[in-house]
């Protein structure tokens, strides 16, 4: 209540004060937040930013709390408590090490980082690999409980397909860089690949689950703080030119 109150007073101050505490995994913070907050605090200089980084799960158990304004999630059973936004969407690349045989095999799929950055795996022209071909790789796996590890088995599942997986990680970001480094084939968001010399070949996957779309989440009140409001309309704005499928 005495939060609510506050956001309140900072609301008659028409943006001028204020505070907007934001939850969100090391993936968002890390590969979709920084131009928006950058974005915000030019606006907004009076309203403080607070990030918080935590795992989804812990995150919409801090939103229940209030402990945190907003976070952003993809997974359904996380969202059905609360008030939720369509925000941006990404997609799952396979990403293999470039010196690996499985690239010359496949190369009428492979996609270099600049084909990626160019948005080229999201035409309808850009082959899709059988994701059964998956098969015959190592990989570095996300651990259980993240989306992306969840997805990863439902889509090895549906072309009756067990993983090998070499080693489990707690953070995506590690993920793309041991992979980058030749220690096996990950997947990946594309929203990921931002530099042409990453030493990987990536792939679009013939699987609906390769395609994510995340929302904005907010407790179910009665009130949201005009800040809040503004930096949920605002990360529509600033991503919107760079959406990808």
């Amino acid at each position: 209540m005495e939060a609510e109150l506050t956001q309140r007073i900072g609301d008659i101050n028409d943006l001028q004060t204020g505070h907007v505490r934001i939850g969100g995994s090391h993936y968002i913070n890390s590969y979709i937040l920084p131009p928006v907050l950058s974005r915000y605090s030019q606006l907004y200089p009076g309203i403080a930013l607070e990030l918080v980084e935590h795992s989804s799960a812990v995150l919409t158990k801090m939103l229940e709390e209030r402990a945190v304004d907003l976070t952003f999630s993809c997974n359904q059973l996380f969202m059905k408590d609360f008030e939720r936004y369509p925000m941006f969407s990404d997609r799952i690349l396979l990403a293999v090490p470039r010196a690996h045989p499985f690239n010359r095999r496949y190369r009428a799929f492979a996609l270099p980082p600049r084909g990626v950055m160019n948005g080229h795996h999201l035409h309808g022209d850009c082959p899709a690999l059988p994701a059964e071909r998956c098969g015959e790789l190592e990989f570095i796996s996300l651990m259980p409980g993240n989306n992306l590890h969840d997805r990863m088995l439902q889509i090895f599942a549906a072309v009756g397909v067990k993983p090998r997986l070499k080693i489990e990680l707690s953070q995506l970001a590690t993920t793309y860089h041991l992979a980058a480094g030749g220690f096996a084939a990950a997947f990946v968001s594309d929203r990921m690949v931002t530099a042409a010399a990453t030493p990987l070949c990536f792939y679009r996957l013939d699987s609906p689950l390769a395609t994510r779309q995340f929302y904005a989440l907010l407790p179910s009140r009665d009130y949201t703080a005009k800040a809040v409001r503004r930096f949920i309309q605002l990360v529509g704005e600033v991503l919107r030119p760079k959406a990808r499928a």
